[in-house]
C-alpha cells in the first residue's frame, strides 16, 4: 500500500546533503514541499540555493559537530509555521571511507568513516526527533547493500551496518509515536562518492602507510595491482547504475506515500543479485514447496549438508599442547571460564587481557602456569601494542598465535536510541567494536604466521535491534567487519569465526547495572522528551528487565563450547547461534517480514513492561 499525501499540503523536509541529491530536491520542492537542505560548505550551500526555488532554504551542516547540528535545529525550528512540526528528516550525507583490506585500515580510519556516515546520523535524528514527532513525520536513513552484506571497503560496511541497527532500534521504540522510520538500501550507482579516482586515491593513502610485510600477504593489492586499479576501476565504473532517479524515487516513496515500505532495495543489482546472497527469493521457495517431490529433495539436500557441515566441525585439530591462544576480557564470565577451559581441558597455553592488576592476579592463582595473564585496555592502541610485543616475546621461535578470541565487551548505555548521547555511543563502540578491530589488526600477523583464527564475539543482537541502540549497533558492526575480514584472509589460511549468543546470566547483564544505567539515561534526558516514552518508565523497565532476567539462561558452559569448538576443529562453523531463544524464536524474527517482527517485540516490549 503506498497511497500519497497530498501534495498541496505545506510540508517541510529537513535534507543533510550532497551534491548528488540536487535533483532530488528540485523534485521535493515542485511536488510542494518546503526544503531545508544542509550542506558542508557555505559555497555549495550558494551554488544549490542559486539552482533552485525559494521553496528551498539551504543552510551549512558539519554532522560531525554537535554544536552545527544543534545551531541547525534552531534555524529550522525558527522559520517553522507556528505548531507545525518536520515532516522529515532524510540522512543522506556520506562518505566512503578508506577503500583497502580490513587490517590496513587505522583506528581513525574507522572514527572518520563512523563520524560521518553513523554517528553524523544518529546526532541529526536525535536532535530533529522532536520536530519530527509534532508532525507525526518520518525519518528516512540511507544505508546501502553494504548494510546488509559485507563485501565493499570494512569502514563504510561497518558504519552501514551500523545504521540497519541504529534504524531498526529507532523504528521499534518510536512505533506508538506516529513516526515512521524508513531505510534506502541503494547498490551501486554512479556518484561522487564512488569516483574511480577518489577510490583509488583512498587506497594509495592506505597501501603507502601498510608495512610491506603486511602488504605482502595480499597479493591483489601489490603495487602492481594498484597500478591496474586504474582499468579495474573503470571497468567497474561500467557496472554500476547511472539511473539515480530510481534513489530519487525511493526517497520520495518514503516521503510521500501514507504507508512507506520499512526498507527499499534500489537497483537491479541488489534485487537480482545480493538478495539471492542472503536470501532465498520467494518465487523459488513458493515452487520448491509446491512440489512435493523437489521439496523432499530440497530437504534432503540440506540435511545432508548439515550433517556433513556438523561431522567436518567434529574433526579436531591435533598438537594442542605447541598452540598459543590470546583472550581478551578474561575478568569475568564467558572470557574467566574460557580461560579455566582451556588450561584445565583442552590444554591450549592461553594469554589472557584483563582490565586490572587485581582481576589478573585472581585467575592466575585459580589457573596453571600454562596460563599468562596480565592488563590490558582495548580502548588504548599502546597497550594493545605492549600486549603484542609481550605475547611475541613469549612464542617459541618461528611459532605463530594459533588464536585470537575477542571476547571484551560492555553493554553499553540502556534506554530509547533519542535518550543516548553520541557519548554513549562511542564508549559502547570503543570497547566492543573499535577495540575487538585495533586487537585483530594488531594481533593478525602472528595469527596469519601459524594459520590460525579470529574468534569474534557478537551476539543475536548483531542480527535483530532488539536490546539497547549502542550496542546493537557496536555488534551489527563486528557482524560487518568480521564478514569483510573473513573474505579478505580467505586465502591466507586464517579463519574468521562469530560467536551469537542469546541472552545469558553475566555480569555485563546484572539487573541492578541495567537499572543504574537506564536512570542515568532518564535523569538526562528532558521531561518533554521522555513524555513520549511511557513504555520506558523507571518502574515499567524495572518490571522489564525484572522479568528478562529470569528468562536468561544460565548455562554459561554454552557459548564456552561455542568458543573451544571455534578453537579446535579443523573445520568450525562460520557462525554459532548459542541458546535456545536464538534457535527457536529470534532466528524466526529475524527471517520475518521486518513489520510484522516489529510488530512482535513491540507487543512484547509492552506485555512485560505491565
Amino acid at each position: 500500500m503506498s497511497s500519497s499525501l497530498s501534495s498541496s499540503m505545506s510540508i517541510q523536509v529537513s535534507i543533510t546533503t550532497i551534491e548528488d541529491t540536487h535533483v532530488f530536491i528540485l523534485l521535493l520542492a515542485v511536488l510542494g514541499f518546503r526544503v531545508f537542505a544542509a550542506c558542508l560548505t557555505s559555497q555549495a550551500a550558494e551554488k544549490l540555493q542559486a539552482e533552485t526555488s525559494s521553496r528551498v532554504t539551504t543552510l551549512v551542516l558539519d554532522v560531525t559537530d554537535e554544536k552545527s547540528i544543534s545551531a541547525a535545529r534552531d534555524f529550522v525550528a525558527a522559520r517553522l509555521p507556528e505548531g507545525q512540526g518536520l515532516w522529515g528528516v532524510v540522512n543522506n550525507a556520506g562518505i566512503v571511507g578508506p577503500v583497502c583490506p580490513s587490517e590496513w585500515v587505522s583506528r581513525d580510519g574507522y572514527q572518520t568513516c563512523l563520524a560521518v556516515n553513523l554517528l553524523g546520523l544518529i546526532d541529526v535524528t536525535r536532535t530533529f526527533l522532536p520536530l519530527v514527532r509534532r508532525a507525526r513525520g518520518r525519518v528516512v536513513n540511507i544505508s546501502s547493500v553494504s548494510g546488509r552484506i559485507a563485501f565493499a571497503a570494512s569502514p563504510y560496511c561497518v558504519s552501514k551496518y551500523g545504521v540497519e541497527a541504529f534504524s531498526d532500534c529507532l523504528r521499534r521504540e518510536v512505533y506508538r509515536q506516529g513516526v515512521q522510520v524508513c531505510i534506502i538500501e541503494p547498490g551501486a550507482f554512479k556518484t561522487d562518492i564512488s569516483k574511480p579516482d577518489i577510490v583509488l586515491k583512498s587506497h594509495k593513502m592506505s597501501y603507502d602507510a601498510t608495512p610491506a610485510d603486511i602488504r605482502q600477504h595480499y597479493p591483489d593489492f601489490t603495487v602492481e595491482a594498484c597500478k591496474l586499479n586504474d582499468k579495474m576501476l573503470t571497468r567497474a565504473s561500467a557496472i554500476v547504475s547511472p539511473k539515480l532517479h530510481l534513489v530519487v524515487d525511493a526517497y520520495v516513496l518514503a516521503l510521500t506515500s501514507r504507508f512507506p515500505p520499512t526498507r527499499q532495495l534500489v537497483g537491479s543489482d541488489v534485487r537480482l543479485f545480493y538478495r539471492l546472497l542472503w536470501n532465498l527469493p520467494t518465487p523459488l521457495t513458493d515452487w520448491i514447496l509446491n512440489c512435493c517431490f523437489v521439496a523432499c529433495l530440497f530437504l534432503a539436500v540440506v540435511f545432508i549438508y548439515q550433517l556433513v557441515t556438523w561431522l567436518r566441525s567434529r574433526i579436531r585439530v591435533g598438537d594442542y599442547h605447541k598452540k598459543h591462544v590470546l583472550v581478551t576480557g578474561c575478568d569475568t564470565g564467558f572470557g574467566n571460564l574460557l580461560a579455566k577451559r582451556l588450561d584445565g581441558v583442552v590444554r591450549v597455553p592461553s594469554v589472557c587481557r584483563l582490565s586490572d592488576v587485581t582481576s589478573a592476579e585472581k585467575l592466575q592463582e585459580e589457573t596453571s602456569s600454562r596460563v599468562t595473564t596480565l592488563v590490558l585496555d582495548v580502548t588504548d592502541e599502546k597497550s594493545i601494542s605492549a600486549a603484542r610485543d609481550f605475547v611475541a616475546a613469549r612464542l617459541p621461535e618461528g611459532q605463530g598465535l594459533w588464536g585470537v578470541v575477542n571476547n571484551a565487551g560492555i553493554a553499553g548505555r540502556s534506554g530509547p536510541s533519542e535518550w543516548v548521547s553520541r557519548d554513549g555511543y562511542q564508549t559502547c563502540l570503543a570497547v566492543n567494536l573499535l577495540g575487538l578491530i585495533d586487537v585483530t589488526r594488531t594481533f593478525l600477523p602472528l595469527v596469519r604466521r601459524a594459520r590460525g583464527r579470529v574468534v569474534n564475539i557478537s551476539s543475536m543482537l548483531g542480527r535483530i535491534a532488539v536490546g539497547n541502540s549502542p550496542y546493537c549497533v557496536s555488534k551489527y558492526g563486528v557482524e560487518a567487519f568480521s564478514d569483510c575480514l573473513r573474505r579478505e584472509v580467505y586465502r591466507q589460511g586464517v579463519l574468521v569465526c562469530i560467536i551469537e549468543p542469546g541472552v545469558f546470566k553475566t555480569d555485563m547483564f546484572r539487573h541492578d547495572s541495567l537499572l543504574k544505567s537506564l536512570k542515568m539515561s532518564y535523569d538526562a534526558t528532558s521531561a518533554d522528551i521522555r513524555q513520549h516514552y511511557p513504555d520506558f518508565t523507571v518502574e515499567a523497565l524495572d518490571k522489564l528487565i525484572t522479568r528478562a532476567s529470569a528468562m536468561t539462561s544460565a548455562k554459561l558452559h554454552l557459548v564456552v563450547d561455542a568458543y573451544v569448538l571455534a578453537l579446535t576443529s579443523r573445520f568450525p562453523p562460520t557462525r554459532q547461534l548459542v541458546g535456545s531463544d536464538v534457535c527457536l524464536f529470534y532466528r524466526l524474527l529475524w527471517n520475518l517480514p521486518t513489520p510484522l517482527t516489529d510488530w512482535i517485540l513491540v507487543k512484547l516490549r509492552e506485555s512485560a513492561a505491565y
